[in-house]
C-alpha cells in the first residue's frame, strides 16, 4: 500500500503541477495570491483589526485552513474517474486515490503555511508557534475529516453522475461561514451555535491562537474536531465497504 500511494502521489503532483512553466512554484502562488487579495479588501474597506494577532496573520491561518479542506474535498471527487485505468493493477484500490490527494493537499499546505511564517517573520510580523502539539494535531485532525468527507463525494459522484457539479457548490459557503476574515469575538455570543456546528471554525480559531500568544480563544475545542475526524472517516469507510468491489469494476 506504501508503494502504491508514493506512486499515486508522485503522479498526482506532476500531472497536476508540471504542465506549468512555473512548476511547482505555481503550488505557492495560488494561495499566497489569495491571501493577499482578500487583506487588500478588508484593508481597504473596513480596517478590521483583531487584538493579539496581526491582520495578516489572522486571514492568512483563515485562508490556508479553509483551502486545505476543500481542496481535499473537491479533488477527491473526480478521483476515480481520473485514475480508473489503473484499477486493473491489484494493488491499487479506490480510495487509495483520495488518500494520495489529501497528502498531497496536506503537505502542500503546510509547505505554504511554513512560507507564510517565514514571510511574516522576515518582514517583522507577529507570528510565533506558541502551542506546536494543538498545531499538529488540527492539521492532522482536519485532513482526516476532509478525507472522510473526500471518500463520501467520491461515492455520491460515483453513485450519481451530476452530484460532481452540486458537491463542489456545497463548500463555497464555506468560506464565509468557517470564519475565514471573522472571530466568535465579532459575533454576538446568543449566535455562537450556529457557527460551532462547524469543525472549520474551530481549526482556524485554534489554528489563530496557536500562532499568536496574544490572541485568547472562546468557545472552540480540539476535542470536537476530533471527533467529527474520527465519526466522518469511520462513516466514509462503512460506505466505501459495501462499494468497493463496483468501484474497481467501474
Amino acid at each position: 500500500m506504501r508503494r502504491a500511494l508514493l506512486a499515486l502521489f508522485l503522479r498526482e503532483l506532476k500531472t497536476r503541477f508540471g504542465k506549468y512553466q512555473l512548476g511547482y512554484a505555481w503550488a505557492f502562488i495560488e494561495p499566497l495570491g489569495t491571501i493577499g487579495v482578500i487583506f487588500a479588501v478588508l484593508k481597504a474597506f473596513s480596517g478590521a483589526t483583531y487584538p493579539g494577532i496581526s491582520l495578516p496573520v489572522f486571514l492568512g491561518v483563515g485562508a490556508i485552513i479553509n483551502s486545505l479542506f476543500v481542496e481535499i474535498t473537491n479533488r477527491s471527487i473526480k478521483a476515480i474517474e481520473a485514475n480508473s485505468t489503473l484499477f486493473n493493477y491489484r494493488p491499487i484500490r479506490p480510495i487509495d486515490t483520495v488518500i494520495a490527494r489529501m497528502l498531497l493537499e496536506t503537505i502542500l499546505h503546510i509547505s505554504v503555511f511554513v512560507v507564510l511564517a517565514g514571510l511574516f517573520w522576515f518582514f517583522g510580523g507577529e507570528f510565533e508557534v506558541n502551542d506546536f502539539p494543538t498545531l499538529f494535531f488540527v492539521f492532522l485532525f482536519l485532513a482526516i475529516f476532509a478525507c472522510g468527507i473526500g471518500i463520501i463525494y467520491m461515492l455520491l459522484t460515483d453513485a450519481y453522475s451530476d452530484a460532481d457539479k452540486v458537491l463542489p457548490m456545497l463548500n463555497r459557503p464555506l468560506f464565509f461561514i468557517s470564519g475565514v476574515f471573522f472571530s466568535l469575538k465579532n459575533i454576538p455570543s446568543e449566535y455562537w451555535s450556529l457557527f460551532l456546528w462547524n469543525p472549520l471554525f474551530h481549526a482556524i480559531e485554534l489554528t489563530r491562537g496557536a500562532v499568536a500568544s496574544g490572541y485568547h480563544v472562546e468557545g472552540v475545542s480540539l476535542s470536537y474536531l476530533a471527533m467529527c475526524s474520527v465519526g466522518s472517516l469511520t462513516f466514509a469507510m462503512a460506505l466505501y465497504h459495501r462499494r468497493e468491489r463496483r468501484l474497481r469494476l467501474r
